[in-house]
């Protein structure tokens, strides 16, 4: 029998089927992902492998001018700052790590906004800004546990196990190296509740380091 599998998504949500009902009301997720000015990036769109290229190759563009405009000023570095508003409610853990290396590799610093929500894959993309990661004041962010679905044989099922658990150390590991305040049994436990975190509670516990108070 065929393997049937939604294989390691960071979240219950399935991207495709938000894609669909986006389109319905005249919306594409592509559409929704933003550059607004040479600095700002809007992404309010869930996390999927054509949102993520969108987003990966706005910020290349908008870190090469930056970076040119500060070899044209005389520097080695950019002291310019991206912005990058994340308002989503998560997708596909691979395509929300590959956002995040390419906001933790940038040329230029990364800021990252939790605006309204981040959940799940979301968050990879949040907690790996290079500057600072901040939240809103009446935003939430909700992290856990990965997700994954087969129908297949009992081998198949044993080697999907198995690739589930290298696709969580992966997810642990970012957060980790990316929250410096935040704990590994801090992490466990917040992984395992799937609980939303109030924008103090995402502060304390280390998903972000303030909330946001600067004029937008």
């Amino acid at each position: 029998m065929g393997r049937q599998c939604k294989r390691y998504r960071a979240d219950s949500t399935d991207s495709s089927s938000d894609e669909k009902d986006l389109k319905v009301f005249g919306e594409d997720p592509v559409d929704l992902v933003k550059r607004v000015d040479r600095k700002t990036i809007f992404f309010y769109s869930p996390v999927t492998v054509s949102t993520v290229l969108k987003f990966n190759v706005l910020l290349k563009r908008m870190s090469d001018v930056l970076t040119k405009d500060a070899w044209e000023s005389g520097k080695q570095t950019s002291d310019e700052v991206i912005t990058v508003f994340i308002n989503s409610d998560g997708g596909d853990l691979k395509a929300g790590l590959s956002a995040a290396d390419h906001i933790r590799y940038c040329r230029v610093k990364i800021r990252c906004v939790v605006d309204g929500d981040a959940s799940s894959a979301a968050t990879l993309m949040a907690v790996a800004a290079t500057d600072t990661c901040l939240i809103m004041a009446h935003a939430t962010i909700l992290v856990h546990q990965l997700r994954s679905g087969v129908i297949s044989t009992h081998s198949e099922i044993k080697q999907e196990t198995l690739n589930c658990n290298k696709f969580e150390t992966l997810m642990r590991r970012l957060y980790l190296e990316c929250c410096g305040r935040l704990t590994s049994p801090i992490l466990t436990k917040t992984l395992k509740s799937e609980i939303c975190l109030l924008p103090e509670e995402a502060v304390k516990q280390g998903f972000c380091d303030a909330v946001f108070t600067h004029d937008i």
